[in-house]
């Protein structure tokens, strides 16, 4: 894309600078997952299709950048709300269950008190303070909420692409969509932390 920190005029330079960058990132992160194109970063293809990027215009740049990088990462985004937002539900329906269920084995208990012994109503308590607390820990709902205003963020960000009318126009707009990817993950990370 000849953004920064790679618009030197040198294209092989720039080709093994942005490899050893993406190769840096994943051996610092526990949580990158290798996959066989990031195992193949040294081969031809991958220098091939860089300059092939670098030759475009700064219009097919941009459509290519919106729609490989900005949507993709919306999807994403939208995609783990959404699942996030599945898995709270799920949950919360399962509290609910187990919570009618021992509501109904506590009114047979009073109107049967000989039966006491034959209903496990303290486990399913149990059970069910468990999974408040694994609900609470997991923070679906506050994941999904997340996720939901990162996708919305990112469909800001894809918006301001329109507006685009100069390659430095250009190379701002990644810069600042780069900017706001890396804060949403620094924040990811925080969150996991604590």
């Amino acid at each position: 894309m000849k953004a920064e920190p790679f618009n030197g005029d040198e294209e092989t330079h720039n080709a093994k600078q942005y490899v050893e960058y993406l190769k840096n990132i994943l051996k610092d992160s526990k949580y990158a997952i290798q996959t066989k194109a990031l195992n193949n970063l040294e081969g031809d293809k991958f220098s091939i299709c860089l300059k092939t990027i670098r030759k475009m215009s700064y219009e097919q740049r941009r459509d290519l950048y919106v729609e490989q990088r900005i949507e993709d990462q919306r999807t994403w985004y939208a995609k783990k709300s959404l699942f996030n937002k599945r898995i709270g539900k799920g949950w919360a329906v399962a509290i609910l269950i187990l919570y009618v269920l021992s509501l109904a084995m506590t009114a047979y208990l009073a109107k049967e008190p000989s039966q006491s012994t034959s209903l496990p109503t303290e486990l399913i308590t149990t059970i069910i303070s468990a999974l408040i607390g694994w609900v609470q820990i997991k923070k679906y709902n506050e994941l999904s909420a997340s996720y939901a205003l990162t996708a919305h963020e990112i469909g800001l960000i894809k918006e301001q692409s329109y507006y685009i009318s100069s390659e430095k126009d250009f190379l701002d707009f990644i810069r600042d969509a780069e900017t706001a990817f890396s804060r949403e993950h620094t924040q990811w990370q925080a969150r996991r932390i604590v």
